[in-house]
């Protein structure tokens, strides 16, 4: 189930990149000491973080359904 959540993470960070300019018609900025980046600064370390972000959600979805499908199959198992 691990895998299966690491590629859900994949196919979830890839539509996220696809869907961006709908969800952000102007691009997101950073602010602090990153203000001053030029926008393609702005727009790699965003959509790197979105991409991360994703893949470890997924990730941990998978893990936690792991895990109740584990603990699951014990409880059915004793009955």
């Amino acid at each position: 189930m691990l895998l299966v959540g690491v590629f859900y993470g994949i196919l979830l960070a890839l539509t996220h990149q696809l869907l961006w300019n709908q969800a952000f018609p102007t691009a997101p900025t950073l602010g602090g000491n990153l203000s001053e980046l030029p926008p393609i600064g702005h727009a790699i370390i965003t959509r790197t973080f979105a991409v991360l972000s994703s893949i470890t959600t997924g990730t941990v979805v998978g893990l936690v359904v792991a895990v109740i499908g584990s603990g699951l199959s014990k409880v059915i198992v004793r009955r």
